[in-house]
């Protein structure tokens, strides 16, 4: 948190979206994301973010602003404004990879998102959901087909306490996925959420996906910022989940997808590194032939 002093008076503000306080994250996705970016927004999320309701707030601005004031005062005060809405500009840019919320209530029972940094979902789930991503993203089919798709396939409903406390559990307390249970529920479960909510869910999910295949740098492509030349989304996970299937490193193709997918994503880094270090001695032991 970053202090900052008006008048001697003491206020913290968020530096990122890991301090933001839960409760607020919603409200918050809402202006920054969905609102226009002009100064009724930013003094509203100005105001959030010093902690102040709205009546504090027009304590506040009368106190700083008011024209019972010099104007030497008021322009003094309002370098002050210009300097807070500084420490503030970060919300519009900076990947959101915090749970915007734990789980969201439907008509058909409570959904949980997955956990910070995917640390329990599957190699499975994070390749569909990223193919759904992207297609939502490139609007493959204009509506939110995909986005509903998306959020049905990463969001699910609390498995059984049998099932938690079973030796063995994987530690996601959401039920195991299965593609062809989220296509059903992305109809019937995710089309009616709040565009809000989905929102909120879509930031969070694109947020910890670009730290995650940033941190493992295992497509090239997409951390290096050359362009992608799949001929579908998700074809590079694809093919990877075959590979790994063929070479049976983690079990079949069905199993491959039921790994975790850090479990992966570090074997693919690790293959990667090797697979280049070879290739760096394959070369430097023909260069002088």
């Amino acid at each position: 948190m970053k202090e900052v002093f008006i008048s001697e008076k003491r206020f913290e503000m968020p530096e990122n979206w890991g301090e933001i306080k839960q409760f607020l994250m919603p409200v918050l996705i809402d202006l920054v994301f969905l609102k226009p970016q002009n100064g009724i927004t930013k003094h509203e999320v100005l105001r959030i973010c010093l902690g102040l309701t709205k009546a504090d707030w027009g304590k506040f601005n009368h106190h700083y602003f008011g024209k019972h004031l010099p104007e030497s005062r008021r322009e003094a005060n309002a370098v002050v404004l210009h300097e807070l809405f500084l420490t503030i500009n970060w919300l519009w840019s900076e990947p959101i990879t915090k749970q915007p919320f734990a789980s969201f209530d439907t008509e058909n029972g409570t959904l949980y998102l997955p956990s910070e940094d995917f640390e329990t979902m599957t190699w499975g789930e994070l390749q569909d959901s990223l193919v759904y991503y992207e297609a939502y993203v490139k609007q493959l089919e204009v509506g939110d087909k995909y986005l509903n798709l998306l959020i049905a396939s990463i969001c699910r409903k609390k498995r059984p306490s049998k099932e938690i406390n079973a030796i063995g559990w994987d530690g996601d307390i959401r039920q195991q996925y299965n593609e062809f249970h989220a296509k059903k529920a992305a109809d019937f479960l995710i089309a009616d959420i709040p565009y809000k909510d989905k929102l909120a869910i879509l930031l969070y999910y694109a947020g910890t996906t670009k730290e995650i295949l940033g941190r493992y740098e295992v497509f090239k492509a997409a951390n290096e910022g050359e362009e992608n030349h799949e001929d579908y989304p998700g074809q590079g996970f694809e093919k990877n989940t075959h590979l790994l299937a063929q070479k049976g490193i983690f079990g079949n193709y069905d199993q491959t997808r039921h790994k975790n997918c850090h479990n992966v994503l570090i074997f693919l880094e690790e293959n990667k590194k090797d697979m280049e270090a070879e290739k760096e001695a394959y070369e430097a032991a023909n260069s002088n032939i």
